[in-house]
């Protein structure tokens, strides 16, 4: 798995949605602006493979199991 800058605040993760805004629609940046917002309240922060990956799940009908199983691919991948 590729390695990606772990933001350290809820302002860096909105600078990533915001780079990425061209790349989904206008539903799906409403609802991983939430998701930011949300995650944030726990110091949680979205890095790009999240976003993307709700991306994926919101625009591009890909499955959550999907993702878990790209998610757990890669991490085999490091062993």
């Amino acid at each position: 798995m590729q390695e990606c800058y772990q933001p350290k605040n809820r302002d860096e993760s909105l600078e990533i949605l915001e780079k990425l805004k061209d790349t989904m629609s206008e539903k799906a940046y409403d609802e991983i602006e939430s998701s930011i917002w949300n995650f944030a309240m726990e110091d949680m922060f979205l890095d790009e493979e999240d976003i993307n990956n709700l991306i994926d799940l919101i625009d591009n009908n890909v499955s959550k199991d999907e993702i878990v199983e790209k998610l757990l691919k890669s991490f085999r991948e490091e062993d």
